[in-house]
């Protein structure tokens, strides 16, 4: 059955599927490039180590848009009729777009954690906050998903062409609760790492890979989200213009979080001075500057033992950074008496 002619989309709705084919493909070549550029950090520095929430999550968050970027190119180009196939290829699009930005989220909530010290309230906090934002999120995205149908396309031109979307104002809530986890964690973020960076006794090149990729993250994703909130709302009607800037939050989300955990595992490294490919001893920086004096006499022994007794003894009420660059998943930030206890 043909569609009727208030059903068929105008120039102006095909001009904006156009432009989000075009966003689509560059964010493709983006991810690309970047999966080109850091294939070989991933390799040293996740690949070898042992298996733990972070390189689960990790892996996922790195090779999840894979799955679902090329649906959403496909869905844009395909001569197939735009019945239920479409649909699926939506909803692909959506599950997908909803994983990204959970994976990456999580990574970012576990690095606040570690910062933090393993607080127990800010862990509440967190999971709170989660279950808050998925809810805030994934009810309303879903709603407008399953609201959404298509037609044939016009013009014999390819695509699948939605003519009822949901409600735009599903859409704002979506991103309007992405904006506002992305405040409660930036602020978090700030407070603890301004906190450790405070008790710690020398610069901390952690630290301060945490505050450059962490503001890198917090401001792409915060102008990623006020933008797609914006032209959710501000789009002229029944033209999806509403989705040309989600597929680049998506992959921005994917590349600043996977980033940040790459940026962290190198940093780690350098300050340690060394790294083996799989080893999983825990390393702290004054055992390693032992490890690499020469023998002392054993005067000098007794000497050095009697300082090293006075210096545990002023440590104990001190902070120190405790490397381990295989598996920094929230056990080598906070006091030093937590480090030394793991």
């Amino acid at each position: 059955m043909e569609s009727s002619p208030s059903e068929l989309p105008n120039l102006s709705q095909l001009s904006s599927y156009f432009l989000g084919t075009c966003f689509t493909l560059a964010s493709m070549v983006v991810l690309i490039l970047e999966y080109i550029q850091t294939v070989e950090q991933e390799a040293k520095l996740i690949w070898p180590t042992k298996w733990s929430a972070v390189k689960v999550i990790f892996i996922l968050n790195r090779y999840l848009p894979l799955v679902f970027v090329p649906p959403v190119a496909y869905f844009n180009v395909t001569l197939i009729t735009p019945t239920l196939m479409c649909k699926s290829l939506f909803t692909v699009f959506a599950v997908g777009i909803a994983g990204s930005v959970i994976t990456a989220d999580a990574l970012l909530y576990i690095r606040i954690y570690a910062v933090s010290g393993r607080s127990q309230t800010v862990r509440n906090i967190l999971i709170a906050n989660a279950l808050c934002v998925l809810g805030l999120t994934l009810g309303p995205w879903g709603v407008y998903v399953f609201k959404t149908t298509f037609v044939q396309p016009p013009f014999h031109r390819r695509g699948c062409f939605a003519v009822e979307p949901g409600p735009s104002l599903l859409v704002m809530l979506a991103f309007g609760s992405l904006l506002y986890s992305t405040i409660l964690t930036a602020s978090l973020f700030v407070f603890y790492a301004a906190r450790l960076n405070r008790a710690s006794s020398r610069v901390n090149p952690l630290l301060k890979v945490l505050y450059i990729d962490g503001a890198m993250y917090f401001i792409f994703i915060a102008a990623f989200s006020i933008v797609n909130g914006l032209v959710s709302v501000l789009s002229p009607e029944r033209v999806p213009y509403r989705f040309i800037v989600v597929i680049p939050q998506a992959i921005s989300h994917n590349i600043l979080a996977a980033r940040m955990v790459l940026h962290i595992r190198q940093a780690a490294r350098t300050d340690m001075g060394f790294q083996s490919s799989g080893g999983s001893k825990r390393m702290t920086i004054i055992e390693f500057k032992a490890a690499s004096e020469p023998p002392r006499s054993t005067s000098e022994s007794g000497l050095a033992a009697g300082e090293e007794a006075q210096s545990n003894q002023s440590n104990s009420i001190g902070s120190g950074i405790h490397i381990d660059p295989g598996s920094l998943d929230g056990r080598t930030w906070g006091t030093k008496a937590q480090w030394h206890g793991v």
